[in-house]
């Protein structure tokens, strides 16, 4: 899980270069990397926080 939740981080970081894009001012000039890029970065924080939330369950499961 550990493993898979390492690739999730690395979608994320990935869909970080969208806001780089957004703070130089060009994002939407290449419309489909831009939306790529997006997803990437929405799909990969909720993929990262379920994962969070999912070893934080289990820690609570098995202290109990």
């Amino acid at each position: 899980m550990h493993l898979v939740a390492s690739f999730g981080l690395v979608t994320f970081l990935g869909g970080l270069d969208f806001v780089r894009l957004t703070l130089k001012g060009s994002f939407f000039e290449n419309f489909w990397a831009d939306i790529s890029k997006l997803m990437m970065l929405i799909t990969g924080s909720i993929f990262v926080y379920l994962c969070f939330m999912s070893f934080r369950f289990a820690r609570n499961i098995r202290k109990n």
